[in-house]
């Protein structure tokens, strides 16, 4: 979603988003064994593709980002219910690149947040399973 499109005109966009995190932070502890291997393959794959594409494409286009967050949403959607390991990967990428384009306090945490998980599943890359 943008900024200006917000479900409560009271509620800033970073606050949703912070919000979305949190409910997504309890199914990322439920996740275990295989199922979490394929999480940080996920966010793995989907951060490498985004650096690559937002290198080619700059900042040329804002709303290209936001395009790209809401895809990663439908489809953490679409495959919620079959595979929550991708899900949750997915999600957390469109909060990290949603959140990237805001400014507001709440924002700035989920970057934070979401740049923890990033850079977690780059790190396991590297650490035999």
């Amino acid at each position: 979603m943008h900024q200006a499109a917000r479900s409560d005109a009271q509620t800033p966009r970073g606050s949703e988003l912070l919000r979305d995190f949190l409910d997504l932070a309890v199914r990322l502890a439920e996740l275990t064994g295989p199922g979490e291997r394929q999480l940080w393959a996920t966010i793995r794959l989907v951060a490498h593709t985004w650096d690559c594409v937002r290198h080619a494409v700059g900042d040329l286009d804002g709303r290209f980002g936001l395009q790209v967050a809401c895809d990663l949403r439908r489809r953490s959607d679409l495959v919620g219910e079959t595979n929550l390991a991708v899900a949750c990967g997915l999600l957390v990428m469109s909060l990290a690149i949603e959140a990237a384009r805001l400014d507001d306090p709440d924002a700035g945490l989920v970057r934070s947040l979401t740049a923890l998980q990033v850079a977690r599943a780059r790190i396991g890359a590297f650490i035999p399973a």
